[in-house]
């Protein structure tokens, strides 16, 4: 039987072509996190207890792992700013990622090179573009 794999995508940086003489909003990162699909459950459920361990937790709301909010302490991550039990959950973040079994794809797009090479970039910003899920369906 063939694997089967989900893939969990995210973003960081600035998606627009604006301002790119300025570092901050001249790249975007693209990651993907590739996980085998029957061993997804694992890391889900691991992941959960780990933020039940350190985060103010709802379960229908759970945190999500947002780096600006970690650094920046931000709501359920305010228990951060006591440096013991910053210490430990950097440590038992580590620990999580290192103990999954998982592979990343990363892309980091140049924006300023990539307009001055494709021009017509420009006219297309802002546009939705229709994706498919992995049902077939259309996501939009």
């Amino acid at each position: 039987m063939r694997k089967r794999f989900r893939i969990y995508i995210d973003e960081s940086g600035d998606h627009t072509y604006k301002h790119l003489k300025h570092p901050a909003n001249r790249y975007l990162g693209l990651i993907g996190c590739v996980f085998e699909f029957e061993k997804i459950e694992i890391f889900k459920r691991n992941l959960e207890e780990f933020k039940q361990k350190f985060l103010i937790y709802d379960p229908d709301l759970p945190p999500i792992l947002h780096r600006n909010d970690i650094i920046n302490r931000r709501g359920c991550f305010g228990r951060l700013c006591i440096p013991e039990v910053e210490k430990k959950f950097n440590n038992a973040l580590l620990n999580l990622i290192e103990k999954t079994n998982f592979k990343i794809i990363a892309e980091v797009i140049d924006k300023k090179t990539h307009i001055e090479k494709y021009e017509e970039v420009e006219k297309y910003q802002g546009q939705v573009f229709g994706f498919q899920n992995y049902s077939g369906k259309s996501s939009i």
